[in-house]
């Protein structure tokens, strides 16, 4: 008898989909604070915008603080990578020396 081979189980689609999800409530609290502030920003209001539950705000991406933290670290690294800023090898916030 040939023993049992155990795939590793990879939901790429899904994956993909969460991703999609999660930037897209991400944008959305960015939006709405920029327009509404932090204060007036409720989750259900990013969870209209985003056009998701609430329960998906929460689950994708946290509350309005971690909205509004990862909105801030999307807004300056550019992109939704899970690096902390401090461990990219170059960071947008640093000052560049010109050479010369």
């Amino acid at each position: 008898m040939t023993p049992t081979v155990k795939r590793n189980y990879q939901a790429v689609r899904r994956a993909e989909s969460a991703s999609q999800t999660r930037r897209a409530v991400v944008a959305a609290a960015a939006e709405l604070y920029l327009q509404d502030g932090f204060g007036r920003t409720t989750v259900d209001a990013v969870a209209r915008a985003a056009g998701v539950s609430r329960k998906t705000v929460f689950r994708s991406a946290g509350g309005k603080v971690e909205l509004l933290k990862l909105a801030l670290d999307w807004a300056v690294t550019g992109d939704d990578e899970p690096v902390p800023l401090a461990e990219r090898a170059e960071s947008h916030t640093s000052p560049r020396r010109s050479k010369g």
